[in-house]
């Protein structure tokens, strides 16, 4: 298996071990509060896109810049190394 589909898959399995049970004791515990977390959401949620539409757009009005948007907008878990992963 190459090096870096180990880390890939390493990294993934790492994230989810971690973020399933932080997410269920963060239920548990009754921190997530429906309300607050609308009104947060939509404001943020709202601004977080409008400000990554100005960044795309400016992004792709300059034709010498040649980058990935898609592994910017999604990521790119082969792009782990190992420093990240430990």
């Amino acid at each position: 298996m190459d090096d870096f589909l180990f880390q890939a898959l390493a990294a993934s399995l790492g994230l989810s071990l971690i973020s399933g049970p932080l997410g269920v004791f963060v239920v548990w515990l009754r921190m997530a509060y429906f309300g607050d977390t609308l009104a947060y959401s939509m404001l943020l949620g709202i601004l977080a896109h409008g400000s990554l539409a100005v960044g795309l757009i400016a992004i792709s009005l300059h034709d010498d810049v040649r980058i990935d948007l898609m592994a910017y907008l999604f990521g790119d878990i082969l792009a782990v190394g190992t420093g990240e992963l430990l």
